[in-house]
């Protein structure tokens, strides 16, 4: 499925296990073993899309079956009941395509726009019909598709990086110029230029 700049699998893996999957755009085939739970992101080598899969912890060794020793396992681990205690204590983890704690301001004081972030991959970018970004800037001296700002969930905290994919004039984040494929750190408070936009990177 593809979501905002970015595909999505729609399964789980377990750590430990191999799990192989297909380049949802050129159909590549990947296997790997991960190690540790969360959130599996991957760049193809050959096209460049990004996948996600989502990671789970492994789950109790099972009696041995007919299964031959090369089929890979994919799957969702069983559902354990909660107790009312761990429910109201135990938030849901945030999955790709859901809504962060951050966001994009700009514009006036009277006519300003805010867009939220959201998990995965957000591309900021001039807006032009021709080369449309998840978050589009109504300035004709920011770049088509201009930066990334990355959003990950990592042992409960939200985490944030902006990259420079192209950009004919300076991005600043702070005063501080970032150059094309530089990636920095975002932290709430933030100020982001790009051409004559100025932009308040805000926590919700």
């Amino acid at each position: 499925m593809w979501l905002n700049g970015r595909y999505i699998i729609n399964e789980h893996a377990r750590t430990g296990e191999s799990c192989c999957w297909l380049c949802p755009k050129c159909r590549k085939v990947y296997t790997e073993t991960p190690s540790e739970p969360g959130v599996l992101r991957h760049r193809c080598d050959v096209c460049n899309a990004i996948t996600y899969i989502t990671v789970d912890g492994k789950s109790p060794a099972q009696p041995p079956d007919s299964t031959t020793d090369e089929e890979t396992v994919i799957a969702r681990p069983p559902q354990k009941p909660l107790s009312p205690q761990s429910t109201q204590q135990s938030q849901p983890t945030p999955q790709i395509g859901d809504i962060s704690e951050a966001v994009l301001r700009w514009g006036s004081t009277f006519r300003h726009k805010t867009e939220p972030l959201r998990m995965g991959c957000n591309i900021v970018g001039r807006n032009d019909p021709k080369a449309l970004s998840d978050i589009n800037i109504d300035d004709n001296e920011v770049s088509r598709r201009s930066v990334r700002i990355d959003v990950d969930f990592i042992n409960g905290l939200y985490s944030y990086r902006l990259t420079v994919m192209r950009a004919t004039n300076p991005i600043t984040v702070d005063g501080a110029v970032v150059q094309p494929k530089q990636t920095v750190d975002l932290h709430y408070g933030q100020t982001i230029v790009m051409g004559q936009t100025t932009i308040k990177f805000k926590k919700s």
